[in-house]
């Protein structure tokens, strides 16, 4: 009797899962004065990661959603990819992100390549901390993300004076110094890349 009524009583969180995330859904899709539903979906989509009916109900969903609604919680998203997309709630996610980017690109990608250049520190200090390390899967899943993107005319461009402008913010990060009080200003050497950006038109840079 008691497994039955835990059964049973699973069987009814369940029906209540799906009908919470259907309507949320459905908000999201048409309606104009609670985008806030988007936080509630998230929640519920990532607390029930592996359940199969709740995947398959946000898969009907999904794609119907405008991306604008998204834009709050993409960087909880984005922290989240892997590379494992045979995964129907990974391959939602990245199509997701993808759709996102294709429509905000100055939202998006800067989320993707700070995730993509979380090792970039290496290549321009030498520190003892900093051994060689399998880099986690979410930097490699950010990084394929964007090599494919960079096959889409429409942000390849973006793309590339992105991550040109990037690689000089963090090697200028990197570059040692010694602080003198007497001097207020600090000059930035000619043989850092960020006095030698040119022709990043599509990017904000210095």
């Amino acid at each position: 009797i008691d497994q039955t009524e835990e059964e049973n009583a699973q069987k009814e969180l369940d029906n209540f899962l799906i009908l919470a995330i259907r309507h949320y859904m459905m908000s999201l899709e048409i309606g104009e004065s609670d985008n806030l539903s988007i936080f509630r979906v998230v929640s519920l989509w990532l607390n029930n990661n592996h359940h199969d009916e709740l995947q398959e109900e946000l898969s009907r969903h999904i794609n119907k959603v405008p991306t604008f609604k998204v834009l709050p919680v993409l960087p909880q998203l984005v922290a989240r990819i892997t590379e494992n997309t045979g995964e129907l709630s990974m391959s939602m996610l990245h199509n997701l992100i993808e759709r996102c980017a294709k429509d905000h690109p100055h939202h998006v990608l800067p989320l993707l390549l700070a995730l993509a250049n979380s090792y970039k520190d290496k290549d321009y200090c030498q520190s003892p901390l900093q051994g060689a390390s399998k880099p986690e899967t979410r930097v490699v899943a950010a990084q394929h993300m964007l090599s494919k993107m960079k096959q889409k005319s429409n942000l390849k461009t973006l793309i590339r004076d992105m991550q040109v402008v990037s690689e000089a913010y963090i090697s200028l990060a990197n570059f040692p110094h010694t602080p003198d009080k007497s001097c207020k200003v600090f000059k930035i050497p000619k043989s850092e890349p960020i006095t030698k950006l040119k022709s990043v038109e599509h990017v904000l840079c210095p």
